[in-house]
């Protein structure tokens, strides 16, 4: 018997699936520029799988104004959002985790390129 899913109102098979769940992204798929609502929308869909995230992904971005803004938003503004959770909240703060991570160790490779010496940060180039 279907039961109600957690995702815009739709409905799940027995075995848990959403009837109208997005297919995963394909390997062609991430061969190309993606925009700001699909590298949310496929986010979100690794968070919370069996779901449909395209409609809550351009939510956020509209409620946030960019991918930006929205993974650097604090956990109790992104709390409030209806129907994101726990799990998307931290899927969100690891992007932005790994970002800073990312911008840092580019910006101590290039000081390291320019001067020779090290970085105060301790990110060495690899």
């Amino acid at each position: 018997m279907p039961v109600e899913c957690a995702s815009q109102g739709g409905y799940s098979d027995s075995d848990g699936r959403c009837r109208h769940a997005a297919p995963p992204p394909t390997v062609r798929a991430t061969a190309r520029a993606f925009t700001g609502a699909e590298l949310v929308e496929y986010l979100l869909a690794l968070a919370i799988p069996r779901c449909h995230t395209k409609p809550r992904a351009k939510a956020l971005l509209r409620e946030f104004g960019s991918l930006a803004q929205l993974v650097s938003a604090d956990p109790e503004s992104l709390r409030r959002v209806d129907g994101l959770g726990d799990t998307g909240i931290a899927a969100l703060k690891i992007v932005q985790a790994a970002s800073l991570r990312m911008l840092k160790a580019s910006i101590a490779t290039s000081l390291y390129c320019r001067t020779g010496t090290p970085s105060p940060t301790g990110y060495a180039p690899t």
